[in-house]
């Protein structure tokens, strides 16, 4: 690989440990180098970057479907083994009570700009009733004697539907990138490549959220490091959060 990308980059995108990681930082490169297009030389590498991608992208899709395959019993005993862990357990309850307090002041916030009979109000009403709605079935779930129970039947729940959405957008990355790789080896339409570039960088950035979300919200532990089995059954970690 010549100087359009350094050898530090390439190292740094074999190194990550991550293959949601690893297209990141190869979906990144293809804006580099697209700004040296027409040369021979930037056709050449944005070829070899959307082969890598779609490598990795191909991987990530057989193994989401794998996981998402697999019998929910499989899926309940995973994250449950994770939450015997007790920090595991709690950080979850700190979560769900932190959410639950923030729809408690948000009600009493919009309460007060209600009027009974300031029709323009009205709104802040409305708001008031969601928000409290939102907070009384929180703290419902928090002080069930089988909390722990419930809140891993939501994590099993949400984390199922996080790697649907993720899957979904590694299709949409599928389909640009073969169609970017079809215009980059036939020469033709090359200024059309950025609008697939932008869209592969818009779907990775979007899996990245997805996941960081899930993460945030519920327990780092339970997408840390995840592995998941490729199509040609080899381990590999699909995200990593820090």
């Amino acid at each position: 690989m010549s100087h359009l990308v350094s050898p530090e980059i390439l190292g740094k995108i074999e190194k990550e440990e991550s293959h949601i990681g690893k297209l990141s930082l190869l979906s990144g490169q293809l804006n580099v180098v697209y700004h040296s297009l027409p040369s021979e030389e930037a056709r050449k590498q944005i070829i070899f970057f959307l082969d890598r991608i779609s490598e990795y992208n191909t991987q990530i899709q057989a193994g989401l479907k794998k996981e998402l395959a697999k019998d929910n019993k499989e899926l309940k005993r995973k994250i449950t083994s994770k939450f015997r862990k007790k920090p595991v357990y709690l950080e979850v309850l700190n979560n769900i009570h932190s959410i639950a307090k923030r729809h408690h002041d948000l009600g009493k916030k919009h309460l007060a700009k209600y009027k009974e009979n300031d029709k323009s109000t009205y709104i802040h009403g409305h708001l008031a009733k969601h928000h409290s709605v939102h907070a009384k079935n929180m703290y419902d779930i928090i002080l069930r004697k089988d909390v722990k129970k419930i809140l891993q039947l939501m994590a099993i729940k949400l984390l199922a539907e996080s790697y649907s959405k993720v899957l979904n957008a590694s299709m949409q990355i599928s389909k640009d990138s073969k169609e970017a790789a079809r215009i980059a080896k036939s020469k033709k339409g090359l200024a059309k490549l950025r609008q697939k570039f932008i869209s592969i960088n818009a779907n990775v950035m979007h899996q990245d959220l997805i996941l960081r979300h899930f993460a945030a919200n519920y327990s780092r532990t339970l997408i840390h490091s995840a592995e998941l089995i490729d199509n040609l059954n080899k381990k590999f970690v699909l995200y990593t959060h820090s």
